[in-house]
């Protein structure tokens, strides 16, 4: 609910800009990007892959407001978080509950059942009900519900949180915890997004640099990617395959 409302005040800032603040669009952004570590989650697991698109577009519009505004932390931090959900959408066998399950099934299984809980509540609905009161009745019944789910979803997570390795389980990446780059050369990551495209440079004592790709566009990007995918798919052991059309 958090995150589908900060996404509806996001739509809405970026369609009436007039009458959003950087400040309070920042505030939306670091909310809805806080929230999708869990999102994701939840959205690999119910095989809800067109969720994950959503996301990474989320993602994306982030880190270009964060570059906008100057916040280069936030936004390598948050162009960090739409490389792991563009990964797990591209391969569809990765789930942030694997390493959980390898260890300790028993959580893992625990905090599945709550997804699914959580995931079946949001797809039910009431139906047409001509008695407002029961209308009514019904409605607060499963705000309690869905507020129980979620109390005992966030229970599970402190409790794995508390077992070793497990302290930042599904929670947003910190700047301060991304490994460097190696001292050889820094790390280059590319944000695309209808607003703008750049490139992040971050060198390894963690200084980072923006330049600007005004010729790059989403469109590209997407016809790049389909270039290297095909590639990939007609690859031979003599390398032949993988070169991309300017």
């Amino acid at each position: 609910v958090r995150l589908s409302t900060a996404q509806i005040c996001e739509e809405m800032c970026r369609k009436y800009p007039a009458f959003a603040t950087d400040d309070y669009l920042r505030q939306v952004y670091e909310c809805a990007l806080s929230l999708i570590p869990q999102a994701a989650c939840s959205a690999i697991e119910m095989h809800r892959y067109e969720e994950l698109a959503r996301l990474e577009e989320l993602a994306d519009a982030a880190t270009a407001f964060a570059i906008s505004d100057g916040s280069l932390s936030l936004a390598v931090k948050w162009i960090e978080e739409g490389r792991i959900i563009a990964g797990a959408r591209s391969s569809q066998s990765y789930s942030p509950l694997d390493g959980l399950r390898r260890k300790y099934p028993a959580l893992a299984e625990r905090l599945l059942c709550t997804i699914r809980k959580l995931d079946d509540d949001a797809s039910t609905s009431h139906g047409y009900l001509s008695d407002l009161a029961v209308f009514s009745q019904r409605s607060k019944e499963k705000a309690g519900h869905r507020l129980s789910l979620a109390e005992e979803h966030e229970r599970i997570l402190a409790e794995i949180r508390e077992k070793r390795g497990f302290e930042h389980f599904l929670s947003p990446k910190d700047v301060a915890a991304l490994s460097p780059p190696a001292k050889s050369g820094p790390a280059i990551m590319i944000n695309v997004h209808s607003t703008r495209c750049d490139a992040l440079i971050f060198h390894h004592n963690r200084a980072i640099e923006v330049v600007p790709l005004p010729l790059l566009s989403s469109a590209k990007a997407k016809e790049f990617d389909l270039q290297w995918a095909t590639g990939l798919t007609s690859w031979t052991p003599d390398g032949r395959g993988l070169a991309l059309q300017d």
